[in-house]
């Protein structure tokens, strides 16, 4: 039970962090471009 509860942590991490980067590539996200490009380096 505990593998599944993390697995689904991880899954809503990551759909999150996806989410993030589809909002900031529409432009429609307030945070700032240079900290996403440093993310990507």
């Amino acid at each position: 039970m505990n593998f599944l509860y993390w697995f689904l942590v991880v899954i809503l991490i990551a759909g999150a962090g996806a989410y993030g980067v589809v909002r900031d590539g529409q432009g429609t996200c307030q945070v700032p471009r240079s900290t996403t490009y440093n993310v990507f380096r």
